[in-house]
């Protein structure tokens, strides 16, 4: 096991000296590489961390003397017996003696001493075997950044940018400083290499620590996208392109009005400008323009609003349909029960049941309030200030009507009836 760890060296003096030292016996002068390493680390390498520094230094200790296997990390430290800081004296300012026969070690970096050989910086004296490896980079164990990738927005015009982006995944709790400098050292280094489907762009490489790329679609469908990093594949997802948006549509109740005392379901008619190919519903059932609702359970009030979305050839709509008035004729709100009686109604939307029998006329009045912008509905159809006028007992309007349920909506409370 081919085991680096960084040797203690005060953050303090990093600009005088800085080696890497490894489980064989080698010492590595740090390289530019590792510089830019450590900068794109961050934290715990923040610039004057010392304290980090030497939990890392200890972390990476310990993880060499774990390794008990034969020839391993361990055995080849075994016998260490001091780390010298980059000076020429030591705490107490004595100048410190290399081991071995070789001479003393000034200002040349820390030493690491081992029973096998005494190991200096290359370039200083001594009888001990000085080697320098070819590189100093931060060895990686070879694995792969994990993480996920999704497109922004999901759905989208023909012609408009999609964002697709790369999340990393979080290193779990409890890592240790190798693990650490490896996975970033392998997100910093790592290539993705995207596959946009059907997008102008195609494909795209870049470093994975830009994290996203934009593509363009001309033509609408729904399209995929991968990325690879390294023997890694993660499947991205897919976005919705759209074309030109459908007009003209509308989703309106059969009725007006439903019962849930006498009425088993209630249904609305879909109808737009453009040519619709597909309707999906969301809330009722049905497979083309018209879709259905269960009534069974439902109370008196309970607004009835299922989704439809339309389809043509190149593009989708969701559309909200319009509530009929719920009533429950077995237990109404407001009931009118007699002839030219006069039901007091409070402002807004209710439904008046009349059991009076047969009726021509329906009517509201006000006391002196404007009752302009007021509607009644009576069966399918709909009024909106019909006859609004001024008499003896102020704002009023009529319609002619014969319906045993009627949803009026007032813009001020009133009195309403049927003659």
């Amino acid at each position: 096991m081919n085991k680096k760890f960084l040797v203690g060296f005060s953050v303090l003096s990093v600009a005088a000296a800085a080696f890497w030292a490894c489980g064989d016996g080698d010492v590595i002068v740090r390289g530019g590489d590792d510089e830019l390493a450590l900068l794109n680390y961050g934290p715990p390498f923040a610039e004057g961390d010392e304290g980090n520094m030497k939990t890392l230094v200890n972390q990476a200790v310990a993880e060499c003397m774990a390794d008990t296997t034969p020839g391993g990390c361990a055995a080849k430290m075994e016998g260490a017996v001091d780390v010298i800081p980059p000076d020429s004296t030591g705490e107490n300012g004595d100048t410190p003696a290399s081991s071995g026969s070789g001479s003393t070690n000034h200002n040349q970096g820390p030493v690491v001493n081992t029973s096998s050989a005494s190991v200096t910086p290359t370039g200083s004296s001594g009888s001990g075997s000085n080697t320098t490896p070819a590189s100093s980079a931060v060895v990686s164990d070879g694995s792969t950044p994990d993480g996920s990738c999704a497109p922004s927005p999901t759905s989208v015009r023909k012609g408009n940018p999609v964002t697709w982006t790369f999340t990393v995944a979080s290193l779990p709790s409890g890592s240790t400083a190798r693990q650490i400098m490896d996975y970033n050292e392998m997100v910093n280094a790592a290539t993705c290499e995207w596959t946009l489907t059907g997008s102008s762009e195609g494909t795209a490489s870049q470093p994975c620590k830009t994290k996203t790329v934009t593509a363009t679609y001309t033509t609408p469908n729904s399209y995929s996208a991968t990325l690879k990093i390294r023997d890694k594949v993660i499947n991205c997802g897919s976005v919705r392109v759209n074309g030109d948006p459908i007009e003209g549509c509308s989703c309106k109740p059969t009725s007006e009005t439903v019962d849930v005392a006498k009425d088993a379901s209630a249904s609305w008619n879909v109808s737009c400008k453009s040519a619709v190919t597909k309707y999906s519903w969301s809330g009722a059932t049905g497979t083309g323009a018209t879709g259905t609702m269960s009534l069974s359970g439902v109370k008196a009030e309970t607004p009835l609003t299922p989704k439809v979305t339309v389809s043509t050839a190149e593009t989708d709509s969701t559309i909200t349909c319009t509530s009929p008035a719920v009533i429950d004729s077995d237990h109404p709100k407001y009931e009118i029960s007699e002839m030219n009686g006069k039901m007091p109604v409070p402002a807004g939307e209710n439904t008046l049941m009349v059991s009076v029998g047969s009726y021509s006329f329906f009517y509201c009045e006000n006391g002196g309030s404007d009752m302009s912008g007021s509607s009644v509905t009576c069966g399918s159809n709909t009024y909106a200030n019909a006859t609004t006028g001024n008499n003896n007992s102020g704002w009023y309007f009529a319609v002619s009507c014969n319906s045993s349920a009627v949803v009026v909506n007032l813009t001020a409370a009133g009195k309403c009836g049927v003659y």
